[in-house]
């Protein structure tokens, strides 16, 4: 087997706009993309060995696909731009990777289907889970390690009241 990495980085220049790679079934471990400040579009589909992907320092990045590569953990950092982020089926456990999103707002479609933990997660939100996860994301002003736990493992029916309120009132005690 061929490292990925390696691999990675010998094929492609930190100049790339666009990083497509399928069926690749050489690719063991991890992968590092950093600084590939051009890069527009990133598409990894039926790899089915990548561990972790770290996604750092790609200003420009607006689409990301890592499709059937049997993910596991995903890092987003620095990427301001992400619109599209498809990580469908693979095996992330958590929704953490979200976090990461420097810029909330700009994420207009989220895909999560095939990860059987985060389906879990999501089972209760049936259909609406996608706005639901945005909404949640969104609400946040800070990310906070308790906040995101509470998304992972929030029970509750997605029309009502969430745990995850920026700013909760409190009840007064009444006199006894």
């Amino acid at each position: 087997m061929v490292n990925n990495q390696i691999e990675f980085n010998n094929a492609y220049s930190k100049e790339t706009k666009k990083i497509e790679i399928r069926r690749n079934r050489n690719f063991q471990g991890d992968l590092l993309i950093e600084n590939y400040l051009e890069l527009e579009t990133l598409n990894l589909r039926d790899i089915r060995s990548i561990d972790k992907v770290v996604l750092k320092n790609l200003p420009r990045l607006q689409e990301c696909t890592i499709w059937d590569c049997g993910l596991k953990d995903l890092v987003i950092e620095n990427c301001p731009q992400i619109e599209i982020l498809n990580v469908r089926r693979n095996l992330l456990t958590s929704l953490e990777f979200l976090k990461g999103l420097d810029n909330v707002a700009k994420l207009e479609k989220l895909e999560v289907e095939g990860n059987p933990e985060i389906s879990k997660i999501l089972e209760p939100h049936q259909g609406n889970w996608r706005d639901w996860v945005l909404d949640e994301v969104r609400k946040l002003e800070r990310y906070e390690q308790g906040a995101w736990y509470d998304i992972q493992t929030q029970k509750q029916e997605p029309k009502e009241e969430t745990k995850l309120e920026t700013k909760t009132e409190i009840p007064p005690k009444s006199g006894n």
